[in-house]
């Protein structure tokens, strides 16, 4: 008989049952002659049959987000290139023109990099000294003695040191003293000190395989292939990362935040757009790319790159969690599962925080799931909880929501193992564990508290809510409003909670969205069945169902709220390669895998994935996504001119100055024309434009809603008494391509006739003011 392997979970089928007839039949190894039992050959047709059905709706599914074109016009583009033939006048067309249509003007590497010298030179030192930070803390905390692998040393070093460098960026800020010496000089002196006590420490090292799953030998040729390709697609990856940005919430805060807060030399509260009182961890290394460059532009840019590499340390935490809990072969799967998913390209490629929060939360995880039995004594033990809670806090620092997608489960987790010491050991280990657990909880949240809490300090000195703009019915502020909060709380939670409306959200997530991999749940069934013989498996299992809990039940689910659950998904994919030990099943798996991996790697080199502009041109890359209005107010302003925006809020492409609210945020356009002498003069500004297009899709039911006081007719009025000139029409559209629904909406506005002309609607205008 063959011993099963606490790693490998050999025996999948035989602890299914272990009573009467079932354990007679099932309870068999899964491998050798037993496997060829008709039960053990009927559940692997079980695994494989799910695999590919599974695959095959998959691929049969229209992409929501871009609904003239179909998975399979993906694998026609594919065909056509292997075969060299021309499948015109199909979607696939439109994919295949799309695709030719960047990769075309990436000529001159050489040249197009040296464009990029100074985005990269800012980047990489930034990394440089947040990974000497990282270091630093790490040596401190570990000492030497935590037996980790390389990889979970760099994400450990690389996840603390970027945290502090946000941290460093923040207080340089808010003290108004934002330049390069006061946001690097910190991490500097920590690594100058980690150099020194890294020599004290260096002889405490324990073995790093130690307890850990045995290694497969590889050959040197899959060695060279492996690492080639992860080089090759990390570097396209990172390329990818320095395209300008194209999202709407990347160009309202996410970067202009920052933006406007290097352009006044301090951080400080911004009334006219709430977005940027959210923790801004991610932010802070885009603000700390503009100081290290003196440019707004190119530190955008340099941070938008830091930003990539949060989507190639997570892969690597990937690696570190399978490759410690269920062997090597795993742990490479895994990390090509998780590397290659869409939306791990397309996080890069898009300056969200979700990015930086998926990492943190994979990161929490791989630390919470290393055995106590790691750390040598109880001080250990202490500093451990405290490096758990650096990252912990870490994660909700990115984004409010780190707090239920990491902090809580985290809290939940830890407890739970120490009663459960407590409970299993004798009576006075027991008295001893369970009056540990306050203290453990207390370094936990110390930990916590130093990453997140000067963010919740900040917010309580602008508003008086440590939170805001959550939590107002606890907190309330001065800054907010119950009527604004109504309208945050409609737009920023579920439409319903209807239970049996679950599995079609599961569907949406697992299989209809646009971005995500068959990959993730093509293994779910085997993997589910393993749990039966890996405590760590059904931990992540249990945590990838909470991830799902939060999604489904307190968000409005937006699709990239997923993404924080894909890291955890792709360890338990690559886990199933543990399911049986037979030829037939291995030879399975790297066959689904390496399909859906060409298509993976095929979708992720197409437009539909993001803006990825490769090595354009610089220049030529950064005017692509600003609109033509902005373009030519770029080109025809004066470089003094101020101008005020009603309904526009992605002011980013913005050369000139710009004062703007977002559509939470008080109207300014009503505060400054209530009187019967607008105050245009008083605020320096000489030009208005209003952007009706945005004003009716926040009015649209079910939407945001809109400050119901800006009307057409205020401008016919405001020209009409001299106050504004004549409008200059940027951007109109006509009537019939508006829905009826919208038509009608419009038609209600005071004033519809004077933005329909000649059945054009004029949505974007600019007005210059005379007095």
């Amino acid at each position: 008989m063959v011993t099963r392997s606490k790693y490998q979970c050999r025996n999948v089928t035989g602890s299914l049952f272990n009573k009467g007839v079932f354990k007679q039949v099932v309870g068999v190894v899964m491998s050798g002659e037993a496997g060829k039992t008709l039960v053990q050959r009927s559940l692997l047709l079980l695994f494989c049959a799910f695999a590919v059905i599974y695959c095959s709706l998959f691929f049969s599914q229209v992409l929501p987000n871009n609904p003239g074109i179909r998975r399979a016009d993906i694998w026609g583009v594919l065909l056509d290139q292997v075969l060299l033939t021309d499948n015109s006048g199909t979607a696939a067309e439109t994919v295949q023109n799309d695709a030719s249509s960047l990769t075309s003007q990436n000529a001159s590497f050489a040249s197009r990099l040296l464009q990029r010298q100074k985005v990269i030179g800012s980047s990489l030192l930034l990394l440089f000294f947040a990974w000497g930070c990282g270091r630093a803390i790490e040596r401190a905390l570990l000492q030497g003695r935590s037996g980790l692998l390389w990889s979970e040393r760099l994400v450990i070093q690389f996840g603390t040191g970027l945290s502090l460098l946000s941290l460093a960026t923040l207080f340089a800020g808010l003290a108004g003293k934002l330049s390069p010496a006061m946001i690097l000089l910190p991490a500097g002196l920590i690594a100058i000190v980690a150099a020194v006590y890294g020599r004290k420490s260096a002889g405490n090292q324990r073995q790093a395989d130690d307890g850990l799953p045995p290694v497969v030998p590889l050959s040197f040729w899959l060695r060279v292939v492996l690492t080639s390709g992860a080089v090759i697609y990390g570097s396209y990856l990172l390329t990818g990362a320095m395209s300008p940005p194209t999202d709407f919430d990347v160009r309202e805060y996410h970067l202009q935040g920052p933006k406007e807060w290097f352009l006044d030399g301090r951080i400080h509260y911004l009334r006219h757009n709430v977005y940027t009182s959210f923790p801004f961890h991610t932010e802070m290394l885009s603000l700390a790319g503009m100081v290290i460059s003196g440019d707004w532009w190119t530190g955008a840019i340099s941070g938008k790159l830091v930003l990539g590499t949060f989507s190639l340390l997570t892969s690597l935490c990937v690696y570190s969690i399978a490759r410690r809990h269920a062997g090597l072969v795993p742990a490479i799967l895994s990390t090509l599962i998780h590397l290659t998913t869409p939306w791990t390209m397309r996080i890069a490629l898009i300056a969200y925080a979700e990015g930086a929060l998926t990492f943190y939360l994979a990161l929490t995880v791989m630390l919470c799931l290393i055995k106590e039995d790691g750390i040598d004594a109880v001080g250990a033990r202490y500093r451990w909880l405290f490096l758990i809670g650096l990252m912990a806090g870490s994660a909700m620092a990115c984004k409010y929501t780190g707090l239920v997608n990491v902090i809580l489960p985290c809290v939940l987790l830890l407890c739970w193992r120490v009663v459960r010491i407590a409970v299993e050991g004798p009576p006075d280990v027991q008295r001893l564990r369970l009056s540990r657990i306050v203290r453990q909880l207390m370094v936990l949240g110390t930990g916590i508290l130093v990453t997140v809490g000067p963010w919740l300090a900040r917010n309580f000195a602008d508003t008086a809510n440590p939170v805001f703009p959550l939590a107002y019915s606890v907190f309330g502020g001065p800054e907010w409003s119950t009527d604004v909060d109504v309208r945050w709380k409609a737009a920023h939670g579920p439409s319903e909670r209807d239970v049996w409306q679950i599995p079609r959200h599961a569907m949406d997530a697992a299989v209809r969205n646009d971005w995500t991999s068959p990959l993730l749940f093509a293994f779910l069934l085997p993997s589910l069945v393993m749990c039966r013989h890996s405590k760590t498996l059904t931990t992540i299992w249990l945590l990838v169902l909470w991830q799902f809990g939060i999604w489904w039940g307190f968000t409005h689910r937006i699709d990239r709220f997923w993404i924080p659950v894909i890291p955890l998904l792709s360890v338990t994919a690559g886990w199933a390669w543990h399911a049986s030990e037979t030829r037939i099943w291995r030879r399975s798996c790297i066959t689904i895998i390496a399909v859906c991996t060409v298509f993976n790697l095929r979708l992720c080199t197409l437009p539909l994935v993001g803006f990825h502009a490769g090595l354009m041109d610089f220049e030529a890359a950064r005017q692509i996504p600003i609109r033509s209005d902005f373009r030519f107010l770029n080109e025809r302003l004066p470089k003094d001119s101020h101008v005020l925006m009603v309904g526009e809020a992605q002011v980013f492409d913005a050369n000139f100055q710009v004062t703007y609210n977002t559509v939470f945020d008080d109207n300014i356009f009503e505060e400054w024309t209530r009187s019967d002498a607008p105050s245009f003069g008083e605020h320096g500004v000489t030009h208005v434009m209003v952007n009706w297009f945005e004003v009716l899709r926040y009015r649209v039911p079910g939407s945001y809603g809109y400050c119901e006081y800006v009307q057409p007719s205020r401008f016919e009025k405001l020209v009409e008494d001299g106050w504004l000139s004549e409008p200059m029409v940027l951007m109109s559209r006509p009537v019939d391509s508006f829905s009826t629904q919208e038509l009608e909406l419009m038609r209600s506005w005071a004033g519809y006739d004077s933005i329909n002309i000649s059945g054009q609607i004029n949505g974007i205008m600019l007005y210059e003011v005379i007095r």
